[in-house]
């Protein structure tokens, strides 16, 4: 609904063998006509996220995750939660986002 929030979770599958994570990036587009970012967060201890600052005027956002630890070790299979976006529907936007 307009004026609503929402979370989107991004989240890092990984395959059959022990990986070490120690650093990721990724890009996103979206329809900033219709919906602006308010927040993206890592829960991925001793992880930081950086953004561009120009994604609400274009609707391209860039998110980078870094760490000055060691990294994160994912066994096979494991799912880990890289960032969660927080959306907000912009007024006036009717119908379904």
């Amino acid at each position: 609904a307009p004026g609503g929030t929402f979370g989107v979770p991004v989240s890092l599958q990984n395959g059959g063998v022990t990986i070490l994570f120690d650093a990721g990036q990724f890009n996103l587009q979206f329809d900033h006509t219709k919906l602006q970012v308010t927040n993206v967060a890592t829960n991925v201890p001793g992880f930081s996220v950086t953004t561009n600052g120009s994604f609400n005027a274009d609707g391209l956002l860039n998110v980078v995750l870094t760490t000055g630890t060691l990294g994160q070790t994912l066994t096979p299979s494991q799912v880990l939660e890289l960032v969660v976006i927080t959306f907000s529907v912009n007024s006036g936007v009717s119908g379904s986002t």
